[in-house]
């Protein structure tokens, strides 16, 4: 198929050497030599039927039929330029809005966090008596975490900045403030060194474990760190792991580079009205969501009714970890993917009303055709790949677009 004009050459260098032959054969018989060669040619037969016969058995027909019915699509597409930028624009609308919104919907909503069992990870937060949550505080979390029986782990966490000092250049990278769990309740085993142990979570304790990043950007990937001090907001840290490549905590926030435990936050660990953490944790087996949350509101009412800060959070929120990461953008994305694909529905019904239009144009074409002999099915699958060839004309189109973009 791919050298069909060299095999086609082939076998007429071989028909001609076997017409000499005859040719010759017969002039030795007596004929002359223009008798020779045309009775040659009666015992021969019709070199274009067997060039034809010889085509169908070292190729596939539909094949080549295709790739002929490709071409003649191309010189359709290139006599109608203005139809065919038109199809190509409009696809491209559409197609395009509609990719873009579903990537974003992809790692929003449908990809699964990159934890253990992220199915069994609760997000969890104090409520009032309308249902409306909020932070918690040290002394609040300490109480969820020691009367709860729903969850393996329940960990701590709030956003914080940091500067590193060891270097002349003092650098701020943004951290997470957590409990000492986070990494066993997150199943993630550090690719350096360990994870913080519950001592570290005392007061004078101080312990960091740095983002892969970090350790390889700002400390040169040097393992022999593990241990050491750092210098960290002009106190001394000691470097006990190195997170995974990749690895981020929270999953909605900025490029975390460092964790630390929360014992830096020991002037805040007793004000049951500091509201500034949130809190996520692993079900135990067999405990569903309903479960953690009737449970939790238990504790959550008897802290209301024993501390005067807690009489306004009588309640708890316990919902998905995935949910609480789509947070307030989920209804608005959905509803703009609905919109986009409305878009590429409007968009292929404009294509298909130039195709009823051009059509429409040619019909005299497919008559002329179907009179030649060329059958129903035949014209139907050249229509098809035209619509083909103009969907590849949209992405060339989008292709290029890309690329002025980035030349720009």
């Amino acid at each position: 198929m791919i050298r069909h004009r060299q095999t086609d050459q082939d076998f007429d260098d071989e028909t001609t050497v076997h017409l000499e032959m005859l040719t010759e054969r017969f002039v030795a018989q007596g004929m002359s030599s223009e008798e020779a060669y045309f009775a040659a040619r009666r015992q021969f037969g019709g070199m274009t039927q067997m060039k034809d016969s010889l085509r169908e058995m070292r190729t596939l027909p539909m094949i080549e039929a295709i790739i002929r019915d490709f071409r003649n699509a191309c010189r359709q597409l290139a006599r109608a330029k203005g139809f065919t930028a038109a199809a190509a624009l409009t696809l491209a609308l559409g197609i395009g809005a509609s990719t873009a919104v579903f990537a974003v919907l992809d790692v929003v909503v449908l990809r699964p966090l990159p934890f253990v069992e992220p199915d069994r990870l609760m997000a969890v937060r104090s409520a009032d008596a309308r249902g409306i949550p909020h932070q918690l505080s040290y002394p609040d979390f300490f109480d969820y975490r020691k009367q709860n029986q729903a969850f393996e782990h329940l960990v701590s966490y709030r956003d914080a900045d940091f500067t590193l000092t060891d270097s002349e250049q003092p650098t701020q990278v943004p951290g997470e403030v957590v409990s000492w769990d986070l990494f066993a309740m997150l199943g993630v085993q550090p690719q350096h060194g360990r994870g913080f142990i519950p001592q570290e979570e005392e007061p004078g304790a101080h312990a960091v474990v740095l983002s892969h990043s970090l350790w390889t950007k700002h400390f040169g990937g040097d393992k022999g760190l593990l241990g050491k001090p750092v210098r960290i907001n002009g106190g001394l840290f000691t470097v006990v792991g190195v997170a995974p490549a990749g690895f981020q905590f929270p999953a909605d926030a900025p490029a975390v580079e460092l964790w630390v435990t929360l014992s830096g936050d020991s002037d805040t660990a007793d004000q049951r009205g500091a509201r500034m953490l949130d809190a996520v944790g692993r079900l135990k087996p067999g405990i569903s969501p309903e479960q953690a949350l009737a449970q939790m509101d238990v504790v959550a009412g008897a802290l209301a009714q024993q501390f005067s800060d807690d009489r306004n959070s009588p309640k708890t929120l316990v919902q998905p970890e995935s949910e609480r990461v789509a947070g307030g953008i989920l209804s608005p994305l959905l509803m703009l993917s609905g919109a986009v694909g409305m878009l590429l529905l409007i968009a292929c019904a404009n294509v298909a009303n130039l195709l009823l239009a051009r059509n429409a144009e040619r019909a005299r074409d497919f008559a002329l055709r179907t009179a030649l002999g060329a059958s129903r099915s035949a014209i139907v699958r050249q229509l098809l790949i035209e619509g083909s060839r103009w969907h590849f004309s949209e992405r060339e189109t989008e292709s290029c677009s890309r690329s002025s973009s980035l030349s720009r």
